[in-house]
């Protein structure tokens, strides 16, 4: 690749190819030293993009949709964008323009980075999200990519009221330590609001096992035991006769 174009595509764009469009010396690192590289390397050419509008506009169609290194490439481009909000307000044309393989990775890596340089902004965003009909459906995963604050569970208190968003999407709330921060009883409360929702209680049994390996500290053993024995009570066990 010669220009900046040609090493987005070839970084971060490219299908099935991984590590192609760094230099010949990265050949000779190992298979974590080259993941690492390639991560940074799409990070960097995200913020070379922001300064960019011609290529910007030229692959705008291509960051919506499912490729490996758009979260880190969205990353880039929130630390580089003279304008983010503007640049958050293509991507969501995009997004909703888009008809096969939408992917939200890079709307999800661009919330990480800007909430780094600017947490304030990132909220606004989240909250034009929460009712924006281009993203209301995937609000709960753009949630996730900047944990889950005091503003954040009433926004998806708030989303789980306006229903604009699938069930499955709050699934997205199992990975990435999102709850790790909330306390024991906003914890049971997120999960007894998704229980209540059809479909809900498989994702708040699935997401509770989470706080109990990894985030124990923050709820009581009590607050643990009874969120764990109110899901167990609304779970509802099918007889099925054997087959011979």
């Amino acid at each position: 690749p010669k220009d900046l174009l040609e090493r987005v595509r070839a970084v971060v764009l490219s299908e099935g190819i991984y590590g192609a469009g760094l230099d010949a010396a990265d050949d000779q690192a190992d298979g974590t030293q080259l993941f690492d590289r390639v991560e940074a390397t799409a990070e960097a050419l995200g913020r070379e993009v922001a300064a960019s509008e011609s290529v910007f506009a030229q692959i705008l169609p291509e960051l919506v949709t499912n490729h490996e290194q758009l979260w880190n490439f969205g990353r880039g481009l929130a630390q580089g964008a003279d304008k983010p909000q503007a640049t958050w307000d293509q991507m969501a044309a995009a997004f909703a323009s888009g008809q096969e393989r939408r992917d939200v990775r890079v709307l999800h890596g661009f919330l990480n980075g800007l909430n780094t340089k600017d947490p304030e902004l990132a909220s606004v965003l989240l909250d034009g999200a929460l009712q924006d009909e281009r993203l209301a459906w995937v609000y709960p995963v753009l949630q996730t990519a900047v944990g889950i604050d005091d503003k954040g569970i009433q926004r998806l208190m708030r989303s789980l009221d306006l229903r604009q968003a699938p069930i499955r999407a709050y699934q997205s709330l199992v990975s990435g330590g999102v709850t790790h921060k909330l306390a024991g009883r906003d914890f049971n409360n997120l999960l007894l609001r998704i229980a209540v929702e059809p479909g809900g209680l498989d994702v708040a049994i699935d997401i509770l096992p989470m706080r109990i390996s990894f985030a124990s500290n923050q709820s009581s053993p009590s607050e643990l035991i009874d969120i764990g024995c109110e899901l167990m009570r609304q779970l509802a066990f099918v007889r099925r006769n054997a087959v011979d």
